[in-house]
C-alpha cells in the first residue's frame, strides 16, 4: 500500500480504507484519521484532519464520494492529501498546518461506493431499501456477464429505437423512419428486470432510490425525480447525519468543497432565485470561485439559473447550499470531468442538455466514449429475454468518470481548486504596543488584522443566523497590586473583512476605490496600574485563537 496517492487508478472503499489507515500512520505528526460515524450498512465514515485542531484554527473542510457512481470525487481527496503531505517537510508549510487545519471525507456514502464498484445494480447514494409500501419494477442496469463493468446491451426487435451501424464507433445509432425495421433494435445498460411481469419492456426507478444530495437541512422538502426521494426527513440518512454533524462540531471550519461528477464546472450560489443570502455573500463566493477555477479548464456556473433543471422547483436538500445558506461557510461542488468536452462538445447549458438531451449530442457523447474504452458486442444468453449482445463501452469509466489514463489530470485540476479555496482562510495577525506613561502607569494596545481573503466569519450569513461573532480580546492582569485604570478587560472588536469582502464591498473599482464600511483591523487599548505580566487573549470562532504575554 503506497503511503501517496498519484491518480492512476480508481480503487474500492476496503483499499480506501487501508490507505487511508496508512496514510496516517506514516505521517502522525500531522495527520489524523477518525471513525466519525457510519454507514446504513456499518461501513465506517471516516475523517481524515491535517495539521491543527478545527474547533480551534481556521480549517477548510474538503469531501467527496455523495453520489455512488461518481469515484473522481473520491479519488480527487485521495490525491489532495497525497499532495498536502508534501507540505510537511517544508517549512512555509509546517508554518501553516501548525497554525490551520484541512479535514477531509474521502467517501460521504461508502456503501454506495462500494455496491457499485461490485457490479450491482446501479444506484444514487445509499444502499437504503425503497421506501415501505414501493416496489421496483423494471429494468435494473448491473454486471450480469460477471466482467465487473456494466456495459451496455442490445436485442434485435422491428420495434427498437435504435439500428446497428457498424460505421458508428458504438456500434448502434439512432433509428430514422426510412430505416429498415428487420436492422432494428433495443439498447439498454446491461441487466435485468426485476418484479418482472414477463411481458413489458419498462425501466425501473432508480434501485435504493434516496438520494443523499437532498437530504440537507436547506429548504428541505419532500423530493422525487425518477424514482429518487430526498428521505423521509432533513438528516433521515446515517450518511447526512454524519457529515452535518461532523461540520457543526468542528467551529474552525471556514470555506468548504465537496467532489462530483461530471461537467467541468464549479457550481457556485444562488441556488434559487430567492435566495437568503445577501448579494455581498453572493459576490463574494462568485469573485472567489472565478479566482479558484483559473489555470484549469473549469467553468464557474450559478446553479440559479445556469445548472437548475426545472425552474419551477428549486433543487432542495443539497450540501453545499446547506454549508452557505444553513451554515453560513462559503461551500461549493465541484462537478469534475467534461465528458462532453472529451467528445469535442461545447455544452454551454448542461442543466437544458439533463432536461432534455440532444439525440446528436448524446451519440457523440457514446461513440467518443466506445473509441476510447471499446468492449466488442459478444452473444450472451440473457435468463429474461433470451440472445442479446454485451459491448459498448464501460459507462462508469468514460461518461460518469474519466478513463484511468486521464484520471490524473482530473485529480490535478480538482486540487487546484481545492488549494485556492484552503488559501481562501481568514488570517489572523496580532501585534502587541506598550508604553511606560507615568510613574507606575502603563498603556497596552493590541491590533488585531485578518490578512486573509475570507472575513473572520466566512459568510454574512452566519452572523445574520447568530452561528458566530467577532473576535473576543481579553487582558488578564497576573499580579495582585495591578488594577485596570482604563479600558474593558474583555473587548468585543466585532467581524474582521478579508482582502475579499473588500474587494465586493469596496474597492469595486480601480478607478473609483474606496474603504469598506467595516475594515480588515481593529484594536483595544488599556490603562494599567502596577508592573509585572499581563495576558493578553483572542478568540474568534472561525479565524482561530491564541495568547501572549507583556511585560511591564
Amino acid at each position: 500500500m503506497p503511503t501517496s496517492y498519484d491518480g492512476t487508478q480508481y480503487w474500492d472503499y476496503p483499499t480506501i480504507e487501508a490507505w487511508c489507515i496508512k496514510f496516517c500512520e506514516d505521517h502522525r505528526d500531522w495527520a489524523t484519521l477518525e471513525t466519525i460515524g457510519y454507514s446504513r450498512e456499518g461501513r465506517p465514515i471516516l475523517l481524515v484532519t491535517l495539521g491543527g485542531d478545527p474547533t480551534a484554527v481556521p480549517t477548510f473542510w474538503l469531501d467527496g464520494g455523495t453520489h455512488a457512481m461518481e469515484w473522481t470525487g473520491v479519488m480527487a481527496t485521495l490525491y489532495a492529501l497525497s499532495e498536502w503531505a508534501k507540505e510537511f517537510d517544508t517549512e512555509d508549510g509546517q508554518e501553516w498546518f501548525k497554525n490551520n487545519a484541512i479535514c477531509v471525507l474521502p467517501c460521504i456514502s461508502p456503501d454506495g461506493y462500494q455496491w457499485v464498484h461490485e457490479g450491482k445494480p446501479l444506484l444514487r447514494s445509499s444502499t437504503r431499501p425503497p421506501l415501505p409500501g414501493t416496489q421496483m419494477t423494471g429494468f435494473t442496469p448491473q454486471d450480469i456477464n460477471g466482467d465487473g463493468t456494466v456495459s451496455y446491451m442490445r436485442w434485435m426487435h422491428p420495434a427498437g429505437p435504435f439500428v446497428r451501424d457498424s460505421s458508428s464507433e458504438m456500434g448502434v445509432r439512432f433509428r430514422q423512419i426510412h430505416d429498415n425495421p428487420a436492422q432494428a433494435c433495443f439498447l439498454s445498460r446491461e441487466g435485468l428486470f426485476v418484479n418482472w411481469d414477463g411481458k413489458r419492456w419498462i425501466q425501473a426507478p432508480r434501485t435504493h432510490g434516496v438520494d443523499l444530495n437532498r437530504n440537507f437541512p436547506v429548504h428541505w422538502n419532500p423530493f422525487s425525480m425518477g424514482g429518487m426521494d430526498g428521505g423521509i426527513h432533513a438528516l433521515s440518512e446515517p450518511e447526512a447525519k454524519t457529515l452535518m454533524d461532523a461540520v457543526v462540531g468542528r467551529p474552525g471550519i471556514v470555506s468548504a468543497l465537496t467532489n462530483h461528477t461530471y461537467t467541468g464546472a464549479l457550481l457556485v450560489q444562488p441556488y434559487r432565485k430567492d435566495s437568503p443570502l445577501k448579494s455581498t455573500d453572493l459576490k463574494l463566493m462568485s469573485r472567489l470561485a472565478n479566482e479558484a477555477v483559473r489555470g484549469t479548464a473549469y467553468k464557474v456556473m450559478k446553479v440559479h439559473p445556469e445548472f437548475t433543471y426545472d425552474d419551477s422547483n428549486p433543487i432542495v436538500g443539497v450540501w453545499a447550499d446547506c454549508l452557505s445558506s444553513t451554515l453560513g461557510i462559503p461551500g461549493y461542488t465541484l462537478e469534475l470531468w467534461n465528458p462532453f468536452g472529451f467528445a469535442g462538445i461545447d455544452n454551454a447549458s448542461p442543466a437544458q442538455f439533463f432536461r432534455n438531451p440532444d439525440p446528436e449530442m448524446v451519440s457523440k457523447v457514446m461513440n467518443a466514449a466506445a473509441k476510447e474504452a471499446p468492449i466488442p458486442w459478444t452473444k450472451y444468453e440473457h435468463p429474461q429475454l433470451g440472445p442479446v449482445e454485451i459491448g459498448g463501452f464501460d459507462y462508469l469509466r468514460t461518461i460518469r468518470n474519466p478513463p484511468e489514463r486521464l484520471l490524473q489530470q482530473e485529480c490535478q485540476d480538482g486540487f487546484v481548486v481545492a488549494q485556492a479555496l484552503r488559501f481562501s482562510l481568514p488570517k489572523l495577525k496580532v501585534t502587541p504596543t506598550s508604553n511606560h506613561i507615568g510613574e507606575e502607569l502603563f498603556e497596552v494596545e493590541v491590533m488585531i488584522e485578518n490578512l486573509g481573503y475570507l472575513s473572520t466569519i466566512g459568510l454574512d450569513r452566519a452572523q445574520q443566523l447568530s452561528l458566530t461573532s467577532g473576535i473576543t480580546l481579553q487582558i488578564d492582569l497576573t499580579v495582585p497590586d495591578q488594577s485596570l485604570i482604563s479600558g474593558e478587560a474583555t473587548t468585543d472588536l466585532g467581524v474582521l473583512d478579508g482582502w475579499g469582502n473588500m474587494q465586493v464591498s469596496g474597492a469595486i473599482s480601480s478607478v473609483y476605490p474606496k474603504m469598506s464600511s467595516r475594515g480588515h483591523r481593529n484594536l483595544a487599548r488599556w490603562i494599567i496600574k502596577g508592573r509585572g505580566k499581563v495576558t493578553i487573549s483572542w478568540h474568534s470562532h472561525r479565524a482561530g485563537q491564541g495568547q501572549l504575554d507583556i511585560k511591564l
